[in-house]
């Protein structure tokens, strides 16, 4: 419907520019019955008989007014036949039934049961766990607050981080 109405717009623009195409193309006229006629070179009988003359055509200032006002006006048909934008509605939510009334009481409190492992001890003659191993790891976590499991490393107390060992 769009294309229709700019179709239309633009053929009513077009055919009131007619006029201004063709006055642009008109040259000068020649009325050679009055330019043949010796009685016409009479100068007091010219002045005597003058007399309003028929306009013939329309000069290029009428023809310019003429196409404006033609384009004004295919535009504004053209904007009366394009249909205006119109609300669509947003799809309606889905249908949620309401949550029910009676809620069950809350399980009374427990404390949670906390079972502590005991740390591995290390004597200074045993050797060090391997790097990454379930014991390396049991190590370090527990001697060093800042380790970092995934890189295996810990922070210290200047910033610097170190692999545990």
């Amino acid at each position: 419907m769009a294309k229709a109405s700019a179709v239309i717009s633009v053929a009513l623009a077009g055919a009131m520019m007619l006029p201004v195409v063709s006055a642009a193309q008109a040259g000068q006229r020649n009325n050679t019955y009055i330019e043949n006629n010796t009685y016409v070179e009479n100068h007091y009988y010219h002045k005597r008989k003058k007399k309003k003359h028929k306009k013939h055509g329309i000069n290029a200032g009428e023809a310019a007014a003429i196409g404006v006002i033609g384009l004004a006006a295919g535009l504004i048909i053209g904007n009366a036949v394009t249909p205006q934008p119109q609300y669509v509605a947003p799809p309606r939510p889905a249908y949620r039934p309401p949550a029910p009334a009676y809620r069950p009481p809350a399980p009374a409190y427990r404390p949670p049961v906390v079972v502590h492992q005991p740390a591995p001890v290390y004597h200074a003659q045993a050797v060090a766990p391997a790097p990454w191993s379930p014991a390396w790891f049991a190590y370090c976590t527990n001697k060093y607050r800042s380790f970092n499991p995934n890189t295996g490393t810990y922070r210290t107390y200047s910033g610097k981080n170190r692999f545990c060992q």
